[in-house]
């Protein structure tokens, strides 16, 4: 009779599978910031391909019309932002097409009592605008605004810069008449994109690859808690306020003008507190961004830029004027 033979299979022990559990788990942590880093890449590059679609914008409108678009603007109560007249040129014409710039109010969205913003509120409720947001950005896209859900976007036009570090820049107003902010903000009119009035070419006699257009606000201001530097409003909302330069009017009522910053502080520098900081429209809330080490800016040639969080800031505040006739230092 043939012997029976037990053939007895092969296991792992169980520190063979530790080992192989714990050589899984280094080669995850080593691919994991790989991933992260490749995917902040792509959204970086996502994020300068924005402003890129912006400057194109600016540059069509400004061949239509000889001018830039109005920074903010007061028509008939409060009136649009620069967003406004840009859309035909950054791909959102049908938007622009259901927009009323006609009635009263037109830029305040979700304003109530039948004016013109609850018609654009209407028009644009629930609509994401890629080209008003960063996808790095933590924030959230759209914003309540009344009964609407609005874009709230995370690029701000460049009004000029206050005076420091050696720039002198008469072209300012004391800000802002509302809102609980601390005293010491400021509007200039020394940039591109200003409250109610135009800008052409020939008015950044520093040159266009020396002056900012737009810039980056998209990210939370640093502070004890989270505070949103986007306009409450939302992305249509200009000023309400009459005046431009010296004769703006930022003392009266409210005084705003959403969509535009006021450098005065370096990127990512801006603080909850400090002056002309604040969430319900801050004049200098200035730029920010959740990219590592800077914020990208828009140039009047329609190039992008990395500026870097150390930044020079008479190079930023010369950047951020367009003739201040400074020889502008590396950036």
């Amino acid at each position: 009779m043939a012997s029976l033979r037990v053939e007895r299979k092969r296991a792992f022990t169980l520190i063979e599978l530790l080992v192989v559990i714990a050589i899984i788990a280094v080669l995850i942590a080593l691919l994991l910031p790989a991933v992260q880093q490749a995917r902040e890449a792509a959204r970086r590059t996502q994020c300068k391909n924005n402003l890129k679609q912006i400057g194109l914008g600016m540059h069509n409108y400004e061949s239509t019309y000889i001018t830039f678009p109005i920074g903010a603007r007061v028509d008939n109560g409060w009136g649009p932002s620069w967003w406004a007249g840009l859309l035909p040129y950054a791909d959102q014409a049908p938007l622009y097409n259901k927009l009323n710039l006609g009635g009263s109010h037109p830029g305040w969205v979700g304003a109530g009592g039948g004016t013109t913003g609850d018609l654009n509120g209407q028009a644009s409720n629930g609509i994401n605008i890629p080209v008003m947001i960063c996808p790095s950005s933590p924030m959230p896209s759209l914003i309540q605004v009344g009964s609407y859900n609005v874009t709230g976007p995370q690029y701000l036009g460049i009004s000029g810069a206050m005076t420091g570090n050696g720039l002198t820049e008469p072209r300012a107003v004391a800000c802002c008449g509302c809102c609980g902010m601390t005293a010491g903000g400021q509007i200039v009119f020394g940039g591109v994109l200003v409250a109610n009035a135009v800008t052409r070419m020939k008015d950044m006699s520093d040159g266009t690859s020396n002056t900012m257009m737009v810039g980056e606000c998209s990210n939370w201001i640093p502070g004890s808690a989270k505070v949103n530097p986007t306009p409450t409003d939302g992305w249509l909302m200009g000023t309400g306020t009459g005046g431009t330069g010296t004769n703006f009017n930022a003392a009266a009522g409210d005084g705003r003008a959403d969509q535009i910053t006021t450098i005065n502080f370096p990127p990512n520098g801006a603080t909850s507190g400090a002056a002309g900081v604040h969430q319900n429209y801050g004049p200098n809330n200035g730029l920010l961004s959740a990219h590592t080490g800077g914020v990208h800016v828009l140039l009047g040639d329609g190039g992008v830029r990395f500026v870097s969080n150390n930044i020079n800031m008479l190079t930023l505040r010369e950047l951020a004027t367009r003739d201040d006739g400074m020889a502008l230092g590396e950036f």
